[in-house]
């Protein structure tokens, strides 16, 4: 199977990985397929060659929001590709009580935000897939 294929692709800051990786596992879980840079990038690969790749292949994109996010010209890169070259669905996470700062506001305005902090994975999860199947996308039960 194509490691590219089938999956939603996580943007997020490496600051933070652990609570990224947390929902990460949770969804993976839960059968849904993601593409995070962390596993997906073997050693030796170019990142910014594997990256866009797995952008173009994704299903969409599950961009963690936090302030370190707002601040990462990788995050805003991502956003951008996903969005604008490959029409990709991003759907916002919050990890955090955060405003949509300007610079991203013009790809994000009209998405509705998928709390986790604060909530139990189970009610999140239920947010998430909803919005997933609001979008088409579909994953094992």
């Amino acid at each position: 199977m194509d490691r590219f294929s089938d999956h939603l692709f996580v943007s997020y800051s490496s600051k933070d990985f652990d609570a990224v990786f947390s929902v990460v596992q949770a969804l993976e879980e839960a059968g849904i397929s993601i593409w995070i840079d962390k596993k997906g990038i073997l050693g030796g690969e170019d990142h910014t060659r594997e990256i866009p790749k797995a952008i173009r292949k994704s299903q969409a994109m599950l961009l963690f929001m936090s302030s370190n996010a707002f601040e990462s010209d990788d995050v805003r890169t991502e956003v951008h590709l996903a969005r604008r070259k490959h029409k990709k669905p991003i759907i916002p996470i919050q990890l955090e009580d955060i405003e949509v700062p300007e610079t991203f506001e013009y790809n994000l305005s009209a998405q509705n935000h998928i709390k986790v902090y604060g909530r139990s994975s189970s009610a999140w999860l239920k947010d998430l897939k909803a919005s997933l199947e609001g979008q088409g996308i579909r994953f094992a039960p």
